[in-house]
């Protein structure tokens, strides 16, 4: 079975769908599969971010709303010559591209849903089109619930599935307990909410509260100028990308996901290393605290008071977390995944 693998990004940074693809790709490859992945230019899907050696990978031209025609008139091209039993789209742009092949070549198609549908983007002609677009795929997977939840969808009948983002689990986690020393990872832009999370060790200074981030963006140079006393004073370290975050993993005592967003990989690698998990109610995240125990999971994601709560309630947690539930396993998002494939391509094989 070939499988192609549509991103609909040119965006240079690396970030959690970028990951997810490869996982993706390589998973077919190992499986004994072919595999090929599409994506904007300068997007950075490469060896060096850990995509295997030989899969072929197709930079387009960037997928914005000028160059559009230009990168679905690309995608067109390379389907119509690798002729793949399934197209996987990623983003808004790459599943309008891939609806695109559906229609003119038969392509199947499968879209993943990384993020959540903001309702307010739901009322208009944004959201409209994109419940259009998703019921021209044959199927649709959602990273989690909370992903699937007012994820409108028009005109058509797709299979739906929750399969949730994966890692490998630790063979070797120690039990911990929850210390002083708080991690934010992933990037740092606007929707990621960074600010609460320097809202946040800022109230919990006094009580000997540091925070480290891991990640760049767009907000880095801001994000540091207003937390330079914070900076000055110890309390916050910027690290930028790190392409090992294991050292921050294994020294850090809880880590704080401030966004309400699909499901972050930085998330599952803290659940993995033991670290607890503080996150809002409604996101991704809030699934994996749901699925462990080990956690808090605020439901007033805005007030910098009720994050300040679910810190001092760590406190009650025990020393070990129970690890990585088997549902957020690398090796489950990769046979769930390959599950919905070999389902399509056995009824296009049929007729159906």
């Amino acid at each position: 079975m070939r499988v192609g693998l549509l991103l609909g990004s040119g965006n240079p940074s690396f970030g959690g769908v970028e990951r997810h693809v490869i996982q993706l790709a390589n998973g077919l490859v190992q499986a004994g599969h072919r595999a090929f992945i599409l994506m904007g230019h300068p997007c950075p899907i490469d060896v060096d971010h850990g995509l295997q050696a030989g899969i072929e990978a197709f930079r387009l031209p960037v997928p914005d709303g000028r160059s559009f025609p230009a990168f679905t008139g690309a995608v067109l091209r390379r389907v119509r010559r690798l002729r793949p039993c399934v197209l996987h789209s990623h983003l808004t742009y790459g599943l309008a591209a891939a609806v695109a092949a559906r229609a003119v070549l038969g392509t199947r198609l499968v879209h993943t849903e990384h993020f959540l549908v903001r309702k307010s983007g739901d009322q208009g002609l944004r959201g409209r089109v994109g419940a259009t677009l998703r019921g021209r795929a044959d199927a649709l997977i959602f990273v989690s619930r909370a992903a699937q939840v007012g994820c409108a969808v028009a005109w058509g009948k797709p299979s739906q599935h929750v399969i949730y983002n994966g890692t490998d689990p630790l063979p070797d986690r120690e039990a911990r307990r929850p210390t002083t020393r708080l991690l934010y990872m992933g990037r740092l832009e606007p929707e990621k909410r960074v600010d609460l999370a320097l809202a946040l060790v800022r109230a919990l200074q006094d009580e000997g509260y540091t925070l480290d981030v891991v990640g760049t963006g767009s907000l880095a140079g801001k994000l540091q100028r207003d937390a330079v006393d914070l900076v000055e004073g110890g309390v916050v370290r910027f690290h930028g990308w790190q392409a090992d975050v294991g050292r921050f993993l294994a020294d850090a005592g809880a880590l704080i996901q401030p966004a309400q967003e699909g499901l972050g990989y930085s998330a599952l690698e803290a659940t993995a290393y033991g670290l607890p998990v503080v996150a809002p109610a409604n996101s991704g995240a809030a699934e994996v605290v749901e699925r462990t125990g080990y956690g808090a999971i605020v439901q007033d994601a805005a007030r910098v008071d009720g994050w300040v709560e679910a810190i001092h309630g760590l406190s009650a947690l025990p020393a070990d977390s129970g690890g990585l539930p088997e549902v957020f396993h690398r090796r489950h998002m990769l046979a769930a995944t390959m599950g919905v494939y070999a389902d399509l391509w056995r009824r296009a094989n049929q007729g159906a």
